[in-house]
């Protein structure tokens, strides 16, 4: 006798395509000052990364670039130890397309702030920006697009071509229209799939008055805002003064200590630990998965691991010290000692705040 049901069940089994139940969705928003991820309130628990072997420099030696076997086995080691310590997000300065490391961005349920254009040199690729939205539009691990890195300080990494009337540096009015520009590309593509964020630079203590010059004129083409922030051991008055800089949430893009002191020419790792601990704990309490009245949805600490290549080492074999010194800082001593961020040293030796930064995060479950 002929068996109709299962004649249809076979039909539908061998035809229909099949659904994947165990493919995470990806579903995110910003809705009021909070980040959205499958409807539920996001918190960013991040770490930058751009991990460049030693000896080498960048772009050359980037691992997520073009990576040999070896730099997958460090690279996986990499997000075990993130995923471990209860972070949930990276932040890259190149973006990540290559097919094995989305792989184990899968594996360790890391998403990434996807660098769409830091620079005016990419910015004359359109379709190389339009490429990586591509490949990456449905990829789990995409949280959002960034434009920019500090771009109000850079110019979009113009500053340094060219000097006097021969200068080619952007004018703020470029930017913006560079910002509204890439904004369309994104959104031809990604039909608000995912928010668009841009990341910006904060050394001056007079936060607002800064804002009030950037803000107005892209508001309409950004989701949310990256402010790199660092400026010891608190973010002081930020978050309050953000309340009346503008009505959509912020993350910051950078903040952390150095584990070198300056000012007793040694390393110190402690002070570091320290830093680290007290502004990570100030972001979780004041995030606005917890309050959407809340404006900050998290942050990405400055860094993963150090690069021995920064600082203007002209030997990136060996680890200095040396950068930059401003007023507002980086703790202990405000010189952005590059070579010595890392949670972990280059060769994946983690310091103490990798294990305090751990124990908060980890015990932090609720989001």
């Amino acid at each position: 006798m002929f068996n109709f049901r299962f004649f249809l069940l076979l039909i539908l089994f061998l035809f229909v395509p099949k659904i994947s139940f165990g493919t995470p969705c990806n579903r995110v928003e910003v809705q009021g000052r909070q980040l959205l991820v499958n409807g539920s309130p996001f918190i960013m628990k991040g770490v930058c990364y751009h991990p460049v072997r030693k000896g080498e420099t960048v772009p050359a030696g980037l691992m997520t670039s073009n990576p040999t076997e070896k730099d997958l086995i460090v690279i996986e080691n990499d997000f075990k130890m993130m995923s471990d310590a209860g972070f949930n997000t990276i932040r890259t300065y190149e973006p990540i397309i290559h097919p094995k490391i989305l792989k184990l961005l899968n594996k360790y349920q890391i998403r990434v702030i996807v660098p769409v254009c830091l620079s005016w040199d990419k910015y004359q690729n359109r379709a190389s920006i339009e490429n990586v939205i591509k490949i990456l539009r449905k990829e789990p691990s995409t949280l959002f697009w960034e434009i920019g890195n500090e771009w109000n300080f850079n110019h979009f990494y113009t500053d340094f071509i060219g000097t006097g009337s021969n200068s080619q540096k952007l004018k703020a009015e470029d930017c913006y229209e560079m910002i509204k520009n890439i904004s369309y590309y994104i959104r031809n593509i990604d039909h608000h799939e995912h928010p668009i964020g841009t990341d910006v630079m904060i050394i001056e203590s007079d936060m607002e008055s800064l804002y009030k010059g950037v803000t107005p004129a892209i508001d309409n083409y950004i989701d949310l805002y990256g402010v790199n922030v660092y400026d010891g051991t608190s973010f002081g008055e930020r978050f309050h003064q953000w309340e009346g800089i503008s009505k959509k949430p912020f993350y910051l893009g950078e903040f952390g200590a150095v584990a070198y002191n300056e000012n007793t020419k040694q390393e110190d790792p402690e002070a570091q630990d320290n830093a680290n601990l007290l502004l990570f704990t100030e972001i979780l309490d004041n995030a606005s998965a917890r309050n959407s009245q809340n404006i900050l949805v998290g942050g990405c600490l400055f860094e993963f691991c150090d690069e021995w290549w920064k600082g203007g080492n002209t030997d990136p074999s060996t680890h200095k010290p040396g950068g930059l010194t401003v007023d507002h800082g980086p703790f202990p001593s405000n010189c952005f000692d590059d070579e010595y961020f890392g949670l972990v040293e280059i060769d994946r030796t983690p310091r103490p705040t990798f294990f305090s930064l751990k124990k908060l995060l980890t015990s932090d479950i609720s989001y």
